[in-house]
């Protein structure tokens, strides 16, 4: 997972149930964008979460990426797998 613009972002993991909303996590993954646009690092954030407190449950995942400031917030998900 990355961020593109030049503005960082926060993510948050949470998990939705019949109970609520589950926070999993809040990170900031690595800078990969230099304000220029140019390409600063290919580093990226890889992560897992023990989810089997929802087994048989109907849930929904949601991954959210907020930022502050104004270039807009841009973040990319990628081999995104619950099992």
């Amino acid at each position: 997972m990355t961020w593109g613009a030049a503005d960082p972002v926060t993510v948050t993991v949470s998990v939705t149930d019949s109970g609520g909303v589950h926070l999993l996590d809040t990170f900031s993954p690595p800078l990969t964008q230099n304000s220029g646009g140019g390409c600063m690092s290919s580093t990226t954030s890889a992560k897992s979460y023990a989810v089997t407190q929802f087994h048989g449950e109907s849930v929904t995942l949601k991954l959210e990426a907020t930022s502050r400031f104004s270039n807009g917030t841009f973040a990319f998900f990628t081999k995104v797998s619950v099992q």
